[in-house]
């Protein structure tokens, strides 16, 4: 679900919370993330002394959030890793 005034602040609701999150967009400001994400499912970076931060396509996103939503067989386990 979400929901926001705006394009740059919109809520997510996922994991049985809700997830504040900003949406940024640059015409060519972020063309060195594409470039390294370019034959990749997913980029992390990391700054000295910072939190790693992953970077991934929101097709991806989408469908990781949607398997989390799904509901597992009774008994099965969630995949490790």
């Amino acid at each position: 679900m979400l929901s926001g005034g705006g394009m740059d602040a919109i809520e997510l609701q996922l994991l049985g919370r809700i997830l504040r999150t900003e949406v940024k967009a640059r015409a060519t400001g972020f063309a060195t993330l594409y470039a390294w994400l370019e034959n990749r499912d997913l980029l992390i970076v990391k700054a000295d002394r910072r939190e790693p931060l992953v970077i991934l396509p929101l097709r991806l996103s989408a469908e990781i959030a949607g398997k989390q939503a799904a509901p597992t067989e009774a008994g099965a386990e969630l995949p490790q890793g």
